[in-house]
């Protein structure tokens, strides 16, 4: 990306300046990947168009087999939380094939692994179709991939139950939302809060991708030898709730409650991304007070609190009934949860 308009646009998340710069670019300005990547991230985090509607033919040459994955894994996303199953159904008979490929790149692989994911989920559905319905009350999930876990799913939230509509925005950590975070997400999950009715319930499904042994707080804190770990936890989560507390209180639109999802227990094996020297023991101890300070905090707030974590304890790795994958519990784990 080498327009510096463009580029600024990016970092701050400026979705509308970007569709302007975009639309209005020459037709010999063609767009490389990255940029059109950029522009289907801020698209699809913002929910503000579609990402089928971005015409191939503004690339400067035709996807490879990387981009391509890529540019699946959004429209998969997009396809599932507006429940489109002729449209998966046909995205799946080329991308699941493109995808016994595994890609090299932690890029590429991130894709797949969206894909797959709504691959799971779209099974789940056409298999219980009794979990899903179209409900006047709905319940707005925003976060990260867990987000699309609810998409279209009847859960019960303030006594009520209610169908689920997902607002995803693909990477997003608490760290994202702290004052140190970068503009792009900020902005992206404000555009998500002022797109929801007034009077809305909200469930943040965030935290996840903050609480990995290979990434977010934990391997950061061994790098840097940091031993208080818990402050830097306080931190990040307290940052992330006080930001999401004063954009709330700011909207028209407020919403009638917000709840907390809590981290469930690991499902994969976490000595495959400890940091050196660290023990599993210490990373299953942070998983368990990371939950402790995001119900504290919810409780500070007057949030309600999902406790996953609780619910998750004896759960076994390979349960079909409750676990889709290593990172991503089931929607009957979540019914479980609501209740």
């Amino acid at each position: 990306m080498s327009d510096p308009e463009i580029i600024d646009a990016v970092k701050q998340g400026d979705v509308d300046r970007l569709d302007a710069l975009l639309l209005n670019r020459p037709a010999y300005k063609r767009l490389s990947f990255p940029l059109f990547k950029e522009w289907m991230d801020l698209l699809s985090g913002t929910g503000r168009r579609s990402i089928e509607s971005l015409p191939l033919s503004a690339l400067v040459r035709p996807p490879n087999a990387l981009e391509r994955s890529i540019i699946d894994s959004y429209l998969a996303v997009e396809f599932w939380i507006n429940w489109a199953p002729q449209k998966l159904d046909t995205l799946f008979s080329g991308a699941l094939g493109r995808a016994r490929s595994e890609q090299k790149s932690v890029e590429g692989r991130h894709a797949q692994a969206h894909t797959k994911l709504v691959a799971r989920l779209f099974v789940h559905r056409l298999q219980n179709p009794s979990f899903y319905g179209n409900r006047e009350q709905r319940l707005f999930v925003i976060g990260d991939s867990h987000s699309l876990v609810f998409a279209g799913h009847d859960v019960a939230c303030d006594g009520v139950i209610h169908t689920a509509t997902s607002m995803p925005i693909r990477g997003i950590k608490m760290f994202h939302l702290t004052p140190d975070g970068p503009e792009k997400y900020k902005r992206c999950f404000i555009e998500r809060l002022r797109s929801m009715p007034t009077g809305a319930p909200i469930l943040l499904s965030l935290g996840e991708i903050d609480a990995r042994p290979n990434e977010g707080i934990f391997p950061y804190a061994f790098k840097r030898k940091i031993t208080d770990i818990e402050s830097l936890m306080e931190k990040t989560i307290s940052g992330f709730a006080e930001f999401v507390s004063a954009q709330t209180k700011e909207l028209e639109n407020r919403p009638r409650s917000i709840s907390l999802l809590g981290v469930h227990r690991p499902q994969y094996d976490v000595r495959k991304g400890l940091p050196p020297k660290a023990q599993p023991d210490q990373f299953l101890d942070f998983i368990g007070r990371f939950n402790d300070i995001l119900k504290q905090e919810a409780g500070r707030q007057g949030w309600k609190f999902w406790d996953s974590y609780a619910s998750s304890q004896g759960i076994s790795a390979d349960s079909k009934e409750y676990v889709l994958d290593d990172f991503h519990m089931s929607p009957n784990f979540y019914k479980m949860v609501s209740k």
